[in-house]
């Protein structure tokens, strides 16, 4: 299946509710407006709802240099600021996430 554009995600959505189609997110016009506003923010709430295979990948995480505020972790990580959710932590070890930085063992 091909990818869509965020704008054809769109449009699929407006045409459902009977509404007038778009170009852009940032054309001048009252659905585009709207799209444009909540978009971002639906599309990464279903993302990190599911473990999808399109929209998972593995990273390296930076060791940070601090000591940990919460009591009973070792080490502190930071978590990449495209990352939605942390599903597991290699060798599967509890973690704790708190903002974004990932507290672990």
């Amino acid at each position: 299946m091909p990818s869509q554009s965020d704008v054809s995600i769109c449009n699929l959505a407006l045409t459902r509710l009977a509404s007038s189609r778009i170009m852009s997110l940032t054309q001048d016009d009252e659905n585009a407006r709207k799209c444009n506003a909540v978009f971002s923010y639906i599309r990464d709430n279903l993302l990190s709802k599911r473990n999808w295979n399109f929209a998972t990948k593995e990273a390296s995480l930076a060791l940070l240099d601090e000591d940990p505020i919460l009591e009973d972790w070792a080490k502190i990580y930071q978590v990449p600021t495209d990352c939605l959710r942390v599903l597991r932590q290699e060798g599967d070890y509890p973690f704790k996430i708190v903002g974004n930085k990932l507290y672990s063992n």
